[in-house]
Parts: C-alpha cells; sequence; structure tokens
C-alpha cells in the first residue's frame, strides 16, 4: 500500500525528529527515538488501517539494510500480534528502493545471517539473527537469477538471496509513505549515499 501525504506532512515529521533523542550507532548509522508513538497517529488513518503503533524509530545510514522481518518483540507487543510495518522516505534518489520479498518469517524481529560474510558481522543490538531459512515460509525451488540479483541486490551474499524471490520494489518517493505485512522478509537495494527515513511498526489492538 502506497500513500500520497504531501509534503508539508514530511517537513513535519522532520521537525518533530529534531525533537527526539539522537543515537549514534556502528558505521555511521543514527536513529532519533519516538518516545510518544501515539503523534503518529494520523500516518494510521491515512492507510485506513486499525491498529497499534507499538514501535520504530527515525534512520539515517549510508549502509544498505540486509535481508529482515520487523516484527517486533514480545515484551513490545504486550500479546497481540504483529500488522504491518510503515516506512516514510525522508530521503530520495533513484538507488533508494525498498525490496519485499515474497516469503514471510512468523518469529520475532530477526535478521537472516546467511552466507560466510556474517561470520564477521556483530550481532544485531535488537534483532534476534537466524543462520537458515529453516523457519521461513514460501522458499522457491529454484533460484534467482543473477540479472536480478545484480540489479537489486548487490550489496549481498548471492547465498543469502537465492532462494527467495520479490513481491516488490518500492522506489523511495519523498511524500509518500508505504505500508507491508510486517512478516514478509524485507531489505534495501544496493545504494550510495544517506539513506534517511521513519519505520512505524503496527500491532492490532
Amino acid at each position: 500500500m502506497i500513500r500520497n501525504i504531501g509534503t508539508k506532512k514530511i517537513e513535519k515529521i522532520i521537525e518533530f525528529r529534531n525533537t527526539c533523542e539522537r543515537v549514534e550507532k556502528l558505521h555511521g548509522v543514527v536513529n532519533h527515538k519516538i518516545f510518544d508513538k501515539s503523534d503518529f497517529n494520523w500516518i494510521l488513518d491515512e492507510f485506513e488501517i486499525t491498529g497499534r503503533i507499538f514501535g520504530g524509530n527515525y534512520f539515517s545510514t549510508p549502509n544498505p539494510f540486509l535481508v529482515h522481518v520487523d516484527t517486533g518483540k514480545e515484551e513490545d507487543l504486550c500479546g497481540k500480534s504483529s500488522l504491518y510495518n510503515i516506512v516514510v522516505p525522508l530521503s530520495q534518489q533513484d538507488d533508494f528502493n525498498t525490496i519485499i520479498f515474497n516469503q514471510k518469517f512468523y518469529g520475532e524481529a530477526t535478521h537472516f545471517y546467511i552466507g560466510s560474510m556474517y561470520n564477521y558481522f556483530p550481532k544485531p543490538v535488537y534483532n534476534h539473527v537466524e543462520r537458515t531459512y529453516n523457519n521461513v515460509e514460501g522458499l522457491e525451488q529454484t533460484e534467482m537469477d543473477i540479472t536480478t540479483y545484480s540489479k537489486y541486490l548487490s550489496h549481498l551474499p548471492y547465498e543469502t538471496v537465492k532462494y527467495l524471490s520479490i513481491k516488490d520494489v518500492i522506489p523511495w518517493q519523498v511524500g509518500q509513505a508505504f505500508a507491508f505485512e510486517s512478516q514478509y522478509l524485507h531489505s534495501s537495494c544496493n545504494f550510495n549515499g544517506i539513506k534517511e527515513g521513519l519505520t512505524l511498526l503496527v500491532s492490532d489492538v
């Protein structure tokens, strides 16, 4: 789902970001913590979603995202079920895209470290780590073609996406927001630059 929310609301979102706590992370990543998530309930109305925003943050990153799911954790969900991720792009260029895969994972928030490259990666601060796709639903029997891999996912080891398939490639447009079911595996495309956005995690009520 994609919604046009307009540049005026984007300006308000950025203004609000500047009041939030800034957190410096590794490798140039910066987050801003959101303490009162009800300030973004109007975005649920834009998507006609009935739910509760239980998590999310602003992010700025020079690094393409890995394959992961943003499903939250039990202590954040308080017995509810994770429904949607909402992403609001705050910067744009041609290679700022989000890849939604056809495959789903129904566990807590997780990074998928599939491939020898990840032997040298630190453990994420929040997400769990899975080193196989044993618990992922809908893996393909055939391998992803090299042309698709090279076009979108060259920042990842081929082994990571070999048996995944692409559901959507969502271009980043400032003034738009998009939402998708939180159980879908997703990542960024490979990119150069500083990618800025707002992510909101939505549960049922």
